[in-house]
């Protein structure tokens, strides 16, 4: 390139030879003196790697990727609760907060406790008259005949799949972002004669829709479609949890007396279609219905997550459940209290199942939130009717007071039905164990527990309630005859009380 300059410049400027010109120079001309030789490129780039990578060698390598780790803590009855910032601004790290302890599974304990009242006399002695008198008083003492607590935590199988994530269904009354709990369709029509339904809310909301539709966002529509849940669909929604957990039943399968579309669904493809090739009415009990449709979430935890963090509430929280499964509570709850009784226990004993850290609550880092978490300061607000006739109200109705989320969660079995992958359609358990005998570990083996079904043979895994109360019967009556009070839950069984005959041929028969 030449650089061009005016005309009273002193000099021509010329550009440097490069070294093909100064070859030809110095063969053509011996008084002509070479200039500099211009570095070739390959030289150039060369050169700058080397300083380059004599530069990133001194350098400190950069820093490990490391994910968010939010701060909670453990509450009353091991729930997890975090105040972390930054879980209620990004619905993505809510989410993988939510995941990270979806996996972890709840706590389940069965606390035994018997006790009696007594009438007991006893001497007061007090004046009458500067006189000392002697009376006799009588009283009512209660009397703790046992009190013991037995862990079934071990009995609950883990999810080698990672967690099974539920949502609830459309239909079923949920705390959705309100004080109230609301449904996500349209309300039912009412029925005024045989020929004819007349519903004006739905006509107006399907008008406004209709109207707004165009213009309107994702969530905008949601909310649209969101309303109150009324006192039927409550009550319909809490007989169907309640039957759900005392039965032992998945929240994704229907039970008979429910209404249709109150069952949740299953987030993960490859889990609904495992649920789904084990949801054989043979596979269930009667109290299940034979419907076998596992439904799609029409709105995943990670939505609900955006929503949540969206919102602009003060005291906002949601809560994400923990369910146990396969076991029929109710059913193992009156075998205990009868296995009480077969004890010779005259009185009427207490039985019943505690859940612990089945639920994870995330709620804003604010002082009234903090303050709303201590049992001591919840105490102390009631006691000043700070509470009720301040905080209460605010959180019911003002628009920026308080929602809460309590839509998803994750499951676990205690006893469940696998499809076996290497089965066909049609094949019985005789076929299935003749093809299948060469590929057994051992003879000695406990043989699994089979069933056919129309999409192949199951196999059963976890234990059933019927096998953990043989193993626990003599153990409880055993501890019920002993009066025992004991603090710890005890996790293993402690023997039979049929000791008599221990040593003699033939006793226990298998």
């Amino acid at each position: 390139m030449h650089i061009l300059g005016n005309s009273d410049t002193k000099g021509d400027y010329k550009p440097l030879p490069t070294e093909d010109d100064q070859d030809q120079t110095a063969s053509g001309s011996s008084e002509r003196q070479a200039g500099p030789l211009l570095p070739r490129f390959e030289d150039h780039a060369t050169d700058e790697l080397a300083t380059s990578g004599e530069l990133t060698s001194n350098q400190d390598p950069p820093p490990e990727f490391t994910t968010y780790e939010p701060t909670y803590f453990t509450g009353g009855q091991g729930h997890v609760i975090s105040h972390d910032h930054h879980l209620n601004e990004d619905g993505e790290a809510l989410y993988r907060f939510l995941l990270s302890q979806a996996n972890i599974p709840p706590q389940l304990f069965l606390h035994c406790r018997g006790d009696h009242t007594e009438w007991r006399n006893r001497e007061v002695v007090r004046f009458e008259n500067g006189k000392r008198v002697v009376a006799m008083e009588s009283y009512t003492e209660t009397v703790v005949d046992f009190d013991f607590t037995i862990d079934v935590s071990s009995y609950i199988m883990p999810n080698p799949n990672g967690p099974l994530i539920w949502s609830v269904s459309d239909h079923e009354a949920a705390y959705r972002g309100k004080m109230i709990r609301e449904v996500d369709n349209k309300p039912h029509t009412q029925q005024t004669n045989e020929d004819e339904h007349v519903d004006v809310e739905t006509a107006l909301v399907q008008h406004t829709l209709d109207t707004v539709r165009p213009t309107m966002g994702i969530v905008e529509r949601w909310r649209h479609r969101r309303r109150r849940a009324t006192k039927k669909e409550r009550e319909q929604s809490a007989w169907s949890r309640n039957a759900h957990h005392k039965w032992g039943i998945p929240p994704w399968q229907s039970i008979v007396g429910q209404e249709h579309g109150l069952q949740s669904s299953i987030e993960s493809d490859h889990l609904r279609e495992q649920h789904q090739l084990t949801s054989d009415p043979s596979l269930r009990r009667m109290i299940v219905r034979d419907e076998v449709e596992i439904p799609r979430p029409n709105k995943t935890l990670r939505e609900w997550a955006d929503e949540y963090c969206a919102s602009n509430k003060m005291l906002k929280e949601f809560v994400f459940e923990k369910k146990v499964y396969g076991w029929n509570l109710e059913s193992l709850q009156n075998s205990v209290i009868q296995a009480i009784h077969s004890s010779h226990y005259q009185h009427q004993p207490k039985v019943s199942w505690n859940m612990v850290g089945s639920e994870i609550s995330v709620m804003p880092d604010t002082r009234l939130a903090r303050m709303l978490t201590r049992k001591w300061l919840m105490f102390f607000l009631w006691i000043t009717l700070i509470y009720p006739l301040f905080i209460w109200p605010f959180k019911r109705f003002h628009s920026r007071g308080g929602g809460e989320w309590r839509v998803a969660g994750s499951a676990f079995a205690m006893s469940t039905w696998v499809h076996k992958a290497d089965s066909t359609p049609g094949e019985t358990v005789e076929q299935y164990s003749e093809r299948t005998a060469s590929t057994k570990s051992s003879a000695n083996a406990r043989p699994p527990l089979l069933r056919a079904t129309a999409s192949g043979v199951c196999e059963h895994q976890g234990t059933r309630e019927g096998e953990w109360f043989a193993e626990w019967e003599d153990t409880i009556m055993n501890l019920v005859m002993n009066r025992t009070q004991a603090v710890e839950p005890i996790r293993h069984p402690c023997g039979s009380v049929r000791t008599a005959g221990i040593g003699l041929d033939g006793y226990y028969r298998d």
